[in-house]
């Protein structure tokens, strides 16, 4: 898989910088004039960036590049949010020096009219909780708790490497999810800045105070709701949750799947085995997942068309 690194502003308004990487194939350019090929854009969940979905995309492309295959991709485009990943270590300064930017990356739009005309959406386990905020509120106690107290700090990335194949929540991730996060979400401390004695260790891109800012933004479980069931009556959105509930509730997952409450999804598949961190845990059995959600909106495209 080949890859591009984008880098724009700040500008025109907008403080910070932002981040992106283009992904394709070679096997792809023949795909590059086709109208009716894909350009996927992903964007990641709190605390990781934007290289996390490498490994699902990986397994996407080459199932897309199959001879016979039934989804045509020009390209991918992942984009890191503004105060994760390399876009958190560029924009360190900027948001340590004035937080309120942060309200910035959380804004409303009317999922209607997008600027760009989405063909479909896929969701993995969202954070949300259509019956009420209060049926998340244990779990993000739970994760504020986690972020505050989180090891933040390393004498180098080899180290960051050995204590996250040790931690609980991070040992099962798979092995190119671990190193990709050491290599994109560890950035050098804001002390190797100084000029005296500076501090050569490493951390968190994501600092554990904004992390824990994200979690607390009491409308962040149920704001998106109502966007959701519009987004569903316009274009087909496809839910991927977890088999086994170590983070949603299984009462916040019937609520998703709820018609009264979400929306009517285009297809809905649980990953049995796998907790909360999908993209972390099977990246590849979520790139088959992802590629059989774009053929189905394929086939139904088609059947349309006829």
């Amino acid at each position: 898989m080949q890859a591009d690194a984008v880098k724009d502003g700040p500008r025109d308004g907008y403080p910070l910088a932002t981040t992106a990487k283009r992904y394709w194939l070679p096997e792809l350019a023949a795909n590059a004039d086709d109208p009716d090929a894909l350009t996927l854009v992903l964007l990641h969940s709190t605390s990781f960036h934007k290289e996390t979905w490498e490994p699902s995309l990986e397994k996407l492309l080459k199932l897309s590049a199959q001879q016979g295959s039934r989804v045509s991709i020009r390209e991918a485009w992942a984009i890191d949010c503004p105060n994760h990943g390399e876009a958190g270590h560029l924009n360190e300064r900027s948001l340590a020096n004035d937080m309120r930017k942060l309200r910035i990356v959380s804004y409303q739009m009317d999922p209607t009219t997008p600027l760009v005309p989405f063909k479909s959406l896929i969701i993995v386990e969202p954070l949300i909780s259509p019956a009420g905020p209060q049926h998340l509120n244990k779990l993000r106690s739970i994760l504020v708790k986690g972020a505050h107290e989180r090891r933040d700090v390393w004498p180098d990335r080899q180290m960051a490497m050995v204590m996250l194949k040790k931690r609980e929540r991070t040992k099962k991730w798979d092995p190119r999810i671990t190193e990709l996060f050491v290599q994109h979400a560890v950035v050098p401390h804001p002390g190797s800045y100084e000029k005296e004695t500076p501090y050569t260790g490493v951390t968190l891109a994501c600092t554990r105070d904004q992390e824990a800012a994200m979690y607390r933004d009491a409308d962040g479980p149920i704001k998106p709701v109502e966007d959701l069931r519009k987004i569903c009556a316009v274009i087909p959105v496809h839910l991927i949750l977890a088999g086994v509930n170590d983070f949603l509730p299984a009462r916040v997952h019937a609520a998703i799947q709820n018609p009264e409450y979400g929306g009517r999804y285009a297809s809905v598949h649980k990953v049995s085995g796998v907790g909360h961190l999908i993209p972390q845990e099977e990246p590849d059995k979520l790139g088959v997942i992802m590629y059989d959600a774009l053929a189905l909106d394929q086939a139904v495209n088609i059947k349309t068309k006829l």
